[in-house]
């Protein structure tokens, strides 16, 4: 059978899949590929120029922009990103004639009215500069590009007091404009759309890259999708260097080590957690998990019936104490913490496929069966469960035919 081969555009796919995750040198990398296949592809050609431009590769970049500027589908963009990359190698009048191009295709470009006055900047025009800047502004006061060039067109011009004025107001507006991008990231990310809501949190962090909610939202959904913790934990670092003591970022630097059974890393974040609040229920249990990782069996019973303690109907609290008794064979004591559990909510799925296990330790099949036929009411796509629900019915019809043999 002959293997089907790649087409150009399944690199291209996979080179925008890169492009949202900000992994810039993957995504060169597949454009590369389908330009391996098709040079002319002016997409491929596009996107790669992009993509070596915010590597720094500018001579590269212009290479292909060059290459696709006759290109009717992509043309003036194209001519944009070509002078944004002049404007780099400090080619300002080069820049200034293709932005010219642009906007008279397009008057109403406001990213390229922004390009012309940096440009107009470089060649010391600056009065055409704030111009431009000043039409920019018109249409949108919050343009905070627009506002952070004018603070610097005005810095070289001497004018200091005016220069900080647009500083502050550019500041305020990257802030407002990234908490609305991470909001619309947030919003995505619990729907399960994982790949657009980090395409709004990087837009959200290229406008203010100390955003803490947009830094943990990207940090949480690459390890969700399964990028490494060596990509992941820089975000949290991040985040850390703003604010030392961040919660949910301490927790969640915490459980990526547990997970990569760096047990000792993990309790130093979750006991810098309960150095500043001793009442944090999700950091009791957590530490009690990574202690009993470590073979400290009391200790994580200590800090799982802790968290119990401070918040008996905690349903994650409950299943980190469930999970420990069950390791330790307490099956009797693991069932009544599973049906304090259920007490809180009956469709509490760990609960119920924790259950059915420890049913099935005790021979108890039936009842196992029971368990595991609610979690696949609850979670008809639940494989485990209903794994092993078909190994609990082998254990009764062996146990039936047993009985037939002596009867």
């Amino acid at each position: 059978m002959l293997k089907k081969s790649k087409n150009e555009w399944h690199y291209i796919n996979r080179g925008q899949y890169w492009e949202g995750y900000r992994e810039y040198k993957k995504a060169a990398s597949e454009y590369n590929q389908a330009l391996s296949i098709d040079p002319t592809n002016s997409v491929a050609n596009l996107r790669a120029g992009i993509m070596l431009y915010k590597l720094g590769r500018y001579n590269e970049a212009l290479k292909h922009f060059d290459i696709v500027e006759g290109s009717p589908n992509v043309k003036f963009e194209a001519m944009y990103r070509r002078s944004l990359t002049l404007e780099k190698l400090g080619l300002y009048d080069d820049a200034i004639s293709a932005l010219n191009l642009v906007l008279e295709h397009d008057q109403n470009n406001q990213d390229a009215r922004v390009a012309m006055s940096i440009c107009k900047c470089g060649i010391e025009e600056y009065n055409e500069s704030i111009k431009c800047l000043d039409d920019v502004l018109r249409n949108n006061p919050r343009n905070s590009w627009a506002l952070y060039t004018k603070s610097r067109v005005l810095g070289r011009m001497g004018l200091e007091s005016q220069s900080v004025f647009y500083l502050k107001k550019a500041l305020e507006a990257d802030s407002a404009d990234s908490m609305d991008m991470f909001k619309r990231g947030l919003d995505l990310s619990q729907r399960g759309e994982r790949q657009e809501a980090i395409r709004w949190y990087n837009r959200a962090l290229d406008i203010d890259p100390k955003n803490i909610d947009a830094l943990l939202g990207k940090a949480q959904i690459l390890d969700m999708v399964g990028f490494s913790h060596k990509e992941v934990l820089p975000y949290l670092d991040r985040i850390l260097a703003i604010n030392p003591s961040h919660v949910d970022t301490l927790i969640t630097k915490g459980l990526i080590y547990d997970r990569k059974g760096m047990f000792k890393k993990a309790i130093e974040c979750f006991e810098r957690v309960l150095d500043n609040d001793p009442n944090n229920v999700r950091a009791l249990y957590s530490k009690g998990i990574s202690l009993y990782s470590l073979k400290n069996v009391q200790g994580a019973r200590f800090f799982c019936e802790s968290a119990l303690l401070r918040e008996p109907d905690n349903l994650m609290a409950m299943g980190s104490m469930i999970w420990l008794l069950d390791h330790e064979r307490l099956y009797e004591e693991a069932l009544v913490h599973c049906e304090k559990a259920l007490d809180v909510n009956s469709n509490f799925v760990y609960a119920l496929s924790y259950k059915g296990k420890i049913l099935v330790s005790l021979k108890r099949y039936t009842e196992a069966i029971s368990c595991y036929d609610k979690v696949l009411e609850i979670d008809p796509d639940n494989r485990r469960a209903a794994y092993h629900r078909e190994k609990a019915k082998e254990k009764v019809a062996k146990k039936g035919s047993r009985f037939r043999v002596f009867r």
